[in-house]
């Protein structure tokens, strides 16, 4: 099997000084890329972006409660997060807990006005100021970021008579560990993703990296990429192209803001053959079954009840924050299985959760090292076999589960 890999990452950085203007001079608000729409326009007042609260807060899907008397309004997250600002005060509750904020909630044009950044950074939320469209970004889920920059690409590459390209998880992933990990983790940088990579069959793998100072939403990325005759836009082949990409927004200390993008494409030929996210489940099993070929045991067989069981556990791990072979609702294994149609007598179980993507061989050769892991994939009394992955959306923590029974 031949396959040619084209492995392109692009990350662009940026940082902008806080702006100082006049009042309602036209300002943007988005979430994600979405423009809010406000009924009276958002203002400069004080060097601080100020929003109508209502608009602001239910398109945050807050619900919103206005109590006249003491001119407070109070907003309650889905995670029953709360938020109470008063008209003129500089005191903002968060959980119960006062802060302080340097310009007040003000009524202008008969709508109560609340400073973007501080309201959004309560929630938890990225904020960024972009100074080319004098806009306001509230970030909120960076996928939708990643997806629309896949789209535009698209858009740009059927311009340029180029066939469309496909989404892939796992360079996607890749992108993302170049990004949160390829600063102080030599395994998740550029020069190391090639080596990654070939195990799930890639070859002939060139990476390279470029950026730009300044703040790029999707449109501005795909334009910079064609301005720059990316390789990403001139491909001779017409063979299908995979790609993954991947959005960090963050803030730092002196109140400015910073990005990074990054992508990652393939290029394959007609026969070349990906180990998809969703195979690797059966690429451990494959593996395992090696090693038990190697001490003369019987192969497991494939099992859907424990492979549903350890999606589910993998998931509640990650979701959660936590690593155990008991639920977080401390359900025990054995009973999630017979939840997902296990009728077997007995049944053992491994987990693991990294805060980078552990690929199929590298779980084996973990699980392999230690003696209890060992031991129950080498139970010569064990029949089934099933294994679930799960990875949070930036990639930051993932979860393993290894399930074998009889």
């Amino acid at each position: 099997m031949k396959l040619l890999l084209a492995l392109i990452t692009i990350v662009f950085f940026f940082s902008i000084a806080p702006l100082t203007v006049v009042a309602g001079d036209g300002i943007r608000v988005f979430i994600n890329i979405t423009p809010i729409e406000f009924d009276v326009a958002p203002q400069i007042i004080n060097g601080r972006a100020m929003v109508p609260m209502r608009a602001i807060f239910e398109a945050l899907d807050c619900e919103v409660e206005w109590n006249a008397y003491t001119r407070t309004v109070t907003a309650v997250t889905q995670d029953n997060f709360t938020i109470s600002l008063t008209i003129d005060s500089t005191i903002i509750t968060i959980d119960g807990q006062p802060h302080e904020i340097d310009v007040p909630p003000q009524i202008i044009d008969g709508r109560t006005l609340v400073p973007t950044r501080f309201v959004a950074e309560a929630m938890g939320l990225s904020v960024s100021w972009v100074s080319e469209r004098r806009a306001v970004v509230i970030i909120t889920n960076p996928r939708e970021f990643e997806l629309e920059a896949f789209r535009l690409l698209n858009e740009a590459r059927a311009e340029a008579e180029l066939p469309a390209m496909e989404w892939n998880e796992q360079l996607a992933i890749a992108a993302r560990n170049i990004l949160y990990y390829g600063a102080h983790d030599s395994a998740c940088s550029t020069p190391q993703l090639p080596s990654r990579l070939a195990q799930f069959g890639f070859s002939h793998i060139v990476a390279s990296e470029i950026g730009a100072a300044r703040f790029e939403m999707p449109q501005d990325f795909v334009n910079d990429l064609v301005a720059s005759l990316s390789r990403h836009l001139q491909r001779d082949s017409s063979n299908a192209q995979l790609i993954g990409i991947s959005f960090r927004p963050f803030g730092i200390p002196d109140g400015s803001s910073n990005t990074f993008w990054s992508v990652v494409s393939a290029e394959i030929d007609e026969t070349a053959e990906i180990l998809e996210i969703s195979e690797w489940g059966r690429e451990v099993w494959r593996l395992f079954n090696e090693e038990r070929q190697t001490e003369g045991l019987s192969p497991l067989y494939w099992d859907n009840s424990l492979t549903a069981s350890a999606k589910e556990h993998s998931e509640d791990m990650v979701r959660n924050n936590f690593t155990d072979n008991f639920g977080f609702d401390s359900s025990h294994p054995f009973e999630r299985a017979l939840r997902h149609g296990w009728q077997g007598s007995e049944l053992d179980q491994g987990v693991l959760t990294w805060d980078i993507p552990i690929t199929p061989q590298e779980l084996v050769e973990i699980f392999m090292s230690s003696s209890s892991s060992r031991s129950f994939i080498l139970d010569a009394n064990f029949t089934h076999f099933g294994a679930g992955f799960f990875s949070n959306e930036c990639g930051s923590m993932v979860g393993w589960t290894i399930k074998t029974g009889k």
